[in-house]
């Protein structure tokens, strides 16, 4: 036996037009884009706040809006935090995932940046830009 499944109106108990399946459709997929729609929070905010050199705070917002707060190349996670970042008077430098303004051709005011980790930004510098394409281009 073959069961045709309809979708009925609550009102009257007649079938929906096609179309109505169509534009229900649309509104759940709408809802679940929202939901999935990443937001800043506090920390990441307030760290987006700030004008760096040469890149305004609209544009870092939008950046790390794109990336999910992720490093753009290795997709970790970055440390917003600045008690979990910042160093001890005495001890090493700044956090390796804390984050950092990447000028992908610096010098160049139209050549982009990117929002990368400390260590990979201070690491760029030194081997080929390959090197770096490569992440760059890879899927997560």
């Amino acid at each position: 036996m073959i069961f045709r499944a309809e979708k009925l109106r609550g009102d009257t108990g007649e079938p929906f037009p096609e179309d109505s399946a169509d534009l229900i459709r649309e509104a759940r997929e709408e809802r679940h884009a929202k939901r999935d729609e990443f937001r800043l929070n506090q920390l990441q905010e307030q760290w987006a706040s700030k004008k760096r050199p040469g890149v305004p705070a609209s544009k870092l917002r939008k950046t790390l809006i794109a990336q999910k707060g992720l490093c753009a190349l290795s997709q970790v996670a970055l440390i917003f935090d600045v008690s979990e970042r910042t160093p001890e008077k005495g001890s090493h430098g700044c956090h390796p995932l804390s984050p950092a303004v990447d000028h992908i051709d610096p010098g160049n005011p139209s050549g982009g940046f990117q929002i990368i980790c400390y260590a990979l930004n201070d690491l760029k510098g030194h081997p080929p830009l390959e090197c770096f394409d490569v992440l760059r281009l890879r899927e997560p």
